[in-house]
């Protein structure tokens, strides 16, 4: 068995939820980065446009959606509202976040200029995934791992 399908079988499937503006000039690099965290990570990737048909208002499924997601990926170039809106949200219910922008650093919105973003040319998507993602997403990984293996070993205890 390679390492890769060990560890799938110890973790529970990760899911991440990104937040973007819905532009055609972002689809490719969200479709890349799709590709990418899929198979590399075995985390199922989604955005609000792939959120299942259901009864709900498209706000409520948004907010559900958030609600059983481990990781949020905030594409904030442009600033647009919309996405600020789903940022505050996911703070404000704990989600660990990772924010990236193509945008000049001072154009990030002062309510979430504080931390810390990873900056994409939309041209190179493959570069800033195996440069930059990759490597954050194993960083809220490995803190999720932590954070369950603090808790198990306080229950035992």
């Amino acid at each position: 068995m390679n390492g890769k399908n060990r560890i799938q079988r110890v973790l529970p499937k990760l899911k991440m939820f990104v937040l973007m503006p819905f532009k055609d000039e972002l689809l490719e690099f969200y479709l890349s980065v799709k590709k990418h965290v899929e198979y590399m990570f075995n985390i199922d990737c989604k955005r609000a446009d792939e959120i299942y048909w259901s009864s709900s208002s498209y706000f409520e499924k948004i907010i559900d959606s958030k609600d059983k997601t481990d990781i949020v990926l905030a594409i904030c170039s442009g600033g647009n509202p919309n996405v600020m809106v789903e940022v505050g949200y996911s703070l404000g219910i704990g989600k660990q976040i990772i924010f990236i922008t193509s945008d000049d650093p001072n154009d990030i919105p002062g309510d979430v200029r504080h931390y810390d973003f990873l900056f994409y040319d939309i041209s190179n998507p493959r570069d800033f995934i195996l440069d930059h993602l990759q490597r954050a997403i194993i960083d809220v990984c490995t803190q999720r791992l932590n954070i369950v293996r603090d808790s198990a070993l306080e229950e035992s205890v």
